[in-house]
């Protein structure tokens, strides 16, 4: 159901000028969206180019450990700092 919901919202954001998505996992944002607002305790921790947000130490503010990124045809993968990003 997850991978269906996000297959009609590129569809969506293909469409449409602005699309907002509001989620917990960073690895459900979507290719298309460009710009990225991470929300922290209900203030604006970081806002700009979605590359530049989703930074490993932008991520370990929000979240509060260490993290490991990475990049595939736009989406992020994320695991915690230790573990494999393989697979």
């Amino acid at each position: 159901a997850r991978l269906a919901m996000l297959d009609h919202l590129r569809g969506v954001s293909r469409r449409a000028a602005t699309v907002v998505l509001v989620t917990h996992d960073p690895g459900e944002i979507l290719p298309e969206i460009t710009r990225v607002i991470l929300l922290r305790e209900g203030r604006i921790l970081a806002d700009g180019p979605k590359r530049d947000v989703l930074h490993p130490k932008t991520l370990a503010a929000l979240y509060g450990m260490d993290l490991r990124l990475r990049w595939m045809d736009g989406w992020l993968l994320v695991r915690p700092a230790g573990t494999s990003l393989s697979g």
